[in-house]
């Protein structure tokens, strides 16, 4: 799984109900600074929207228009109740910061994870739950406000009017389905027509405003869910090109480490072409990512066992470097004991492939042929096992 940097600056929040962004993506393990930041700012968060939506509830149990609004107000709390709960789980794994990789792998999981349940009507992942909650909330500020300034029918025919011709503009998008906003329309014009008549509409138009209230919620959570999947493949393909990288550098150093030593690893290195397009689905996507994440693993091990053999080649090469400087400072390097061991280790560092082995053994005779006898100058330190 692969690791993300802290995000850089802080999001911009649009209104006054807005979660602090979430950090990283489904698969990213997140480090600890990271995870600290973010749950201070979502438990800042959901305390001030859990006071201000308390608020609300009772400005909506006052309202004229109060059994339009008992919608809103049941699925803020039903959002809020789910977001807290889970916000819960995450502080739980946190356990005050005594985390480890596998700690913060699982409070990835917990935030960019489905929230089922939770009588939010399907499932949700706790950052969407987040955003979905915040919508929840101000739209319900709105109608509250909006209430509070309609002083009769009129104003409220105008309200609701107002918000069936937003939804008519979404015609056609995902949770504003043409069916439930031509209903909409036909009440709407079956209400002013009865009130043109002289009939009392009270019930109607109430119902009228819920209805139309819960297919707005319905765009909203919509809405939502498509700017996440969409945030998400972007993401994902972003990780899938960075492991493609770094699959064809794990391929070049394992050809170079295969032709240069003896004995290199025997590991294969992953085929991320395997793992097909991106796929456009959010289920698909979610079992994708979790299969790259395999795979990120997968190609970082390669890469670190075929590169460590070529980092101590290098490393024997330079350190016999430098006792050969040595050796031509103290006027050593012709000495028949100094130049067949330094010829020695030259021939082990050199032959192909190299027996690492062989050449620790001769570049560390060699060490010991140029520190013998009367020493001036630095001497550099012993060659450690590698």
């Amino acid at each position: 799984m692969s690791t993300l940097p802290p995000p850089t600056g802080s999001a911009a929040r649009t209104t006054r109900d807005d979660p602090p962004p979430a950090p990283g993506a489904l698969g990213v393990v997140l480090p600890p600074r990271v995870i600290l930041g973010y749950l201070d700012a979502a438990i800042r968060w959901r305390d001030q929207l859990r006071t201000d939506l308390a608020v609300l509830d009772q400005r909506a149990q006052r309202a004229r228009a109060a059994a339009a609004l008992t919608a809103d107000v049941t699925l803020a709390h039903a959002m809020l109740g789910a977001v807290g709960a889970r916000l819960d789980e995450i502080v739980a794994v946190w356990d005050s910061g005594r985390v480890l990789a596998p700690e913060c792998e699982r409070i990835s999981q917990l935030i960019w994870g489905r929230i089922e349940g939770g009588g939010l009507g399907m499932p949700v992942s706790f950052v969407e739950a987040c955003v979905l909650t915040a919508a929840i909330v101000s739209r319900l500020r709105e109608r509250v406000d909006a209430d509070a300034l309609a002083g009769g029918i009129g104003e409220r025919l105008g309200l609701v009017r107002a918000q069936i011709e937003r939804l008519a503009a979404r015609n056609g998008s995902a949770g504003a389905g043409p069916d439930a906003v031509a209903d909409l329309e036909r009440r709407l014009a079956a209400i002013t027509a009865a009130l043109d008549g002289g009939a009392r509409i009270d019930p109607e138009l109430a119902a009228l405003e819920q209805a139309a209230a819960l297919v707005e919620r319905d765009v909203i959570i919509a809405g939502s869910r498509r700017q996440s999947l969409e945030r998400d493949i972007a993401e994902v393909r972003e990780r899938l090109a960075a492991v493609r990288a770094a699959e064809e550098q794990a391929r070049r150093d394992a050809a170079t480490c295969r032709a240069a030593v003896v004995d290199p690893p025997r590991l294969a290195v992953p085929d991320v072409a395997t793992l097909g397009p991106v796929p456009a689905d959010r289920d698909a996507l979610d079992a994708y990512a979790a299969r790259l994440a395999l795979v990120e693993r997968a190609v970082a091990e390669a890469a670190r066992r075929y590169a460590a053999p070529l980092a101590t080649m290098a490393e024997l090469d330079g350190l016999l470097g430098s006792y050969e400087a040595m050796a031509a400072a103290r006027g050593r390097a012709t000495e028949p004991a100094v130049a067949a061991a330094g010829a020695a280790a030259r021939a082990a560092l050199t032959a192909r492939p190299c027996d690492l082995a062989a050449a620790r053994t001769a570049v560390e005779a060699y060490q010991s042929a140029v520190r013998q006898g009367p020493a001036s100058g630095p001497v550099v330190g012993r060659l450690e096992a590698f």
